[in-house]
């Protein structure tokens, strides 16, 4: 089936700092392997990581991460081969290496300052892509570059077994779910919101009066008719309001 998910490291970091950067809560339940759909795991390293099943994590997200420490980031997305790291440090992105199949067998985007492993593990597996057939090759040896770079600083990679780990090692976390129109900005933001639904009707029906043959024809034509058609319209546009608000809260971004 292939992979298809990212994971974020916290250099010294713990479950607590990671959830709470990133709106998360342990649900008390632990797994052997990360097969749910977010886990977390306290590595030997130091590090503490979190792994997202078939999402790729945003930047604000790892940006708000990272004001709690260094932060290392991995995505891969086996169906396309796709795959890049990241490194963050106090809100912001300090390097990335990215690599896109689709761009060459060879294609790797770096940026900023990277870390000095990475040439040498750049090195060992273009050296094997080239042994391999170069880009008419059947395998992609350089899609792995960013998950062993990853790997190589936080002793971590989602597809294999954690030297000194055993057990149940990944706890099972969801995201925290705020119930709809909670918050005392969204609360009042909601209020609001409805109550101006009479106050347009109000004014559609007043406009025709005031401004006669100045409005257009359909606005002036059957004032009652208008209004009734304002209301519906604007009250179908605050329950759009509401439910995009409450799907970008409970998906979190990201993308």
């Amino acid at each position: 089936m292939g992979w298809s998910l990212s994971w974020a490291a916290l250099k010294g970091g713990n479950l607590q700092r990671a959830c709470a950067a990133l709106g998360l809560r342990a649900t008390g339940k632990r797994e052997e392997t990360a097969e749910s759909k977010i886990v977390g795991a306290q590595l030997p390293t130091g590090w503490y990581v979190i792994q997202f099943d078939r999402s790729e994590m945003e930047d604000r997200e790892l940006a708000r991460l990272s004001r709690s420490g260094e932060v290392v980031c991995c995505f891969v997305e086996d169906h396309v081969m796709v795959s890049w790291t990241s490194g963050w440090r106090e809100g912001k992105k300090v390097w990335s290496v990215v690599h896109d199949c689709e761009k060459g067998q060879f294609h790797l985007d770096i940026k900023g300052e990277a870390p000095s492993e990475l040439k040498n593990i750049a090195e060992q597996l273009i050296a094997k892509q080239q042994a391999a057939g170069g880009e008419k090759a059947d395998v992609d040896y350089v899609y792995d570059v960013p998950a062993e770079l990853a790997k190589e600083l936080t002793g971590y990679r989602h597809d294999q077994d954690i030297p000194g780990l055993t057990g149940d090692v990944f706890e099972i976390l969801e995201r925290e779910m705020t119930p709809l129109g909670s918050g005392r900005r969204w609360r009042w933001g909601y209020v609001w919101l409805f109550l101006s639904t009479p106050i347009v009707a109000l004014l559609y029906v007043l406009a025709p009066a005031s401004f006669l043959e100045r409005l257009p024809y359909w606005a002036s034509a059957d004032p009652k008719s208008v209004a009734k058609l304002a209301l519906i319209l604007h009250v179908l546009v605050c329950f759009l309001i509401v439910k995009l608000r409450k799907r970008i809260h409970n998906a979190g971004r990201v993308k």
